[in-house]
């Protein structure tokens, strides 16, 4: 269950006010395509705001509910916590007759203005869920930034047709070509994943190549341009400038040679 659908579990059990959610475009990072979101949420008449700018609303809009869904469960452990206070002064003898009450009892608030009623959950286990999935997180992200870097090989078969014979699982191989091409792809389709792009201009897969690239952008990938071409030097520039490692290799011999240290 995500912690969207936890806060607003909350909420209806506990007749508080539904969430609202306010995501807004904040950003847009031109060489990778991706647009950056914030997300802005009332709830428990209270204003939550994304600490980070995130690339997906989905992302941005569960972030923010996990913040109020611990500082909520937070708020609940502290009051049922609370020491009780210790009487000082003996309880003294009522010698009068109670008074009728003449006014009705103002019902109890909690700190969000909404009827007291008995807590529903169990919030120290709750709270150590949230540490145990935060602990998860933690080690989820570390496995992914440590794990062994991917080469991924961009092949402009239009002016360059290379040997495939270093298979290996670390090394991902993308051929390139039009539709109009007279090489002869056939050999690549076994170890390599094609990408043809149907139109006559001689720069079409160069195009191709540099979309697709920015697709595959990671900083744990080292990308290695197999081409001819020398435009193919600005692909490598701006990758390089993104912080992602790049070769370029404009010839078969030194491309086999890089391929026997890896």
């Amino acid at each position: 269950m995500s912690y969207k659908s936890m806060l607003q579990e909350v909420c209806q059990k506990n007749m508080y006010k539904m969430p609202i959610y306010n995501t807004i475009n904040v950003g847009y990072i031109k060489e990778s395509n991706i647009i950056l979101w914030k997300t802005l949420l009332k709830v428990f008449d209270k204003l939550y705001e994304t600490p980070d700018n995130f690339k997906n609303k989905k992302d941005a809009e569960n972030h923010i509910a996990y913040i109020a869904y611990v500082d909520y469960v937070n708020q609940s452990i502290q009051q049922v916590n609370q020491p009780i206070q210790q009487v000082s002064q003996p309880i003294q003898q009522v010698s009068q007759p109670i008074q009728q009450v003449s006014q009705p009892i103002q019902q109890n608030k909690t700190p969000f203005n909404t009827p007291d009623i008995t807590p529903l959950f169990n919030y120290t286990d709750l709270l150590m869920q949230i540490n145990d999935i935060s602990k998860e997180m933690t080690v989820n992200k570390e496995t992914k930034e440590t794990k062994e870097s991917v080469y991924i090989v961009l092949i402009d078969l239009e002016n360059i047709q290379p040997q495939v014979k270093h298979i290996k699982s670390n090394i991902e191989y993308h051929c390139f070509y039009s539709s109009y091409t007279t090489v002869d792809t056939s050999k690549y389709t076994k170890n390599c994943i094609m990408h043809e792009i149907e139109h006559p201009t001689s720069e079409a897969a160069d195009h191709l190549i540099t979309y697709t690239a920015a697709k595959l952008a990671n900083k744990n990938n080292t990308f290695i341009i197999l081409s001819n071409d020398k435009s193919m030097s600005v692909l490598q520039k701006l990758l390089i400038d993104d912080g992602i490692k790049t070769i370029h290799i404009n010839k078969n011999s030194k491309f086999n040679e890089y391929l026997e240290k890896v």
